[in-house]
């Protein structure tokens, strides 16, 4: 039989498990999900890392193909796009018919194995915690992620493993957050915006995306907001659309930045400027009658 693997291991992912299984026309290698763990298991299946290992993982499995596991035709879009950047020529295993819709005008040809698409999730163990308040629309919330009471996400917002989303915020569509992401209270992030692993955002942070806002009155395109590796941004701060927040930079409490922050760097005011290179810094909390020192 031919190796595949299921891209995404959101909640619909053991429906589509159920299926491989069942019908025993392909040998499952494992999972590819670039918002889980790599290693941790589910169903007994590990996860085998992101799309950007895919050709490793062809070469060292004999992989044929995957299937993209999820129920959101928008969400299976984003997935497939992802793929196909690094491996046009990538073989999607689809349905019994010769395509699979992904939204209006756009599929996806090729394919062989029907997946239920409406059943409801069936795994078990590792999911996230979503408070009863809170609104989750999206079905891609990463294990061991904790949502809390009158937040909001939608339904095509892509959040990782382990992240903390504090009450009252608001994620929109165009979304990506990675893992072990800390987002505090009164903050909400809009359409464009992309949050890479380890990153803290203080509470009433506020994002923009449009450069000249009017009621009713949308752009083509909305600006992006990067926001790298590790990088921390102090409460009440703003962020203002189109700027990268680089790696492992820290921003000021109530600063506005209306620029690119290079990596590991500190920057404090309003508008924000340089203070100087991030190496250590030392913490007003006492350990055993002295300053404990955090390394950056």
């Amino acid at each position: 039989m031919k190796n595949i693997v299921i891209i995404g291991a959101s909640e619909h992912h053991s429906v589509v498990l159920d299926d491989v299984e069942n019908k025993g026309v392909y040998d499952l290698i494992g999972y590819v999900d670039p918002f889980q763990k790599k290693g941790r298991k589910h169903n007994g299946y590990p996860i085998l890392g992101s799309e950007h290992d895919l050709p490793f993982l062809i070469d060292k499995h004999n992989i044929y193909g995957g299937i993209v596991a999820t129920k959101d035709a928008n969400t299976k879009k984003f997935l497939v796009d992802r793929v196909l950047k690094i491996i046009p020529d990538f073989n999607f295993i689809t349905s019994d018919l010769p395509s699979m819709d992904l939204g209006r005008n756009l599929s996806v040809s090729n394919g062989s194995m029907f997946a239920q698409e409406d059943l409801e999730n069936q795994d078990g163990g590792e999911e996230a915690f979503i408070h009863p308040l809170a609104d989750v629309q999206s079905g891609c919330i990463g294990n061991e992620t904790k949502v809390w009471q009158f937040s909001v996400i939608l339904k095509n917002a892509r959040v990782g493993t382990n992240c903390n989303i504090n009450s009252h915020t608001f994620i929109e569509n165009n979304v990506v957050v990675g893992n072990n992401v800390t987002i505090k209270c009164g903050v909400y992030l809009w359409d464009g915006m992309r949050i890479e692993d380890d990153v803290f955002i203080g509470p009433n942070v506020t994002f923009t995306n449009d450069k000249y806002p009017r009621s009713k009155n949308h752009p083509v395109e909305y600006q992006r907001i990067i926001i790298k590796k590790g990088a921390s941004i102090g409460a009440n701060s703003t962020v203002l659309g189109g700027v990268c927040i680089g790696k492992n930079a820290m921003i000021g409490a109530g600063s506005v930045v209306s620029k690119n922050v290079p990596e590991g760097e500190l920057w404090v005011g309003n508008p924000a400027r340089f203070v100087r290179e991030i190496e250590s810094v030392k913490e007003l909390s006492i350990v055993d009658g002295e300053f404990s020192k955090v390394e950056f």
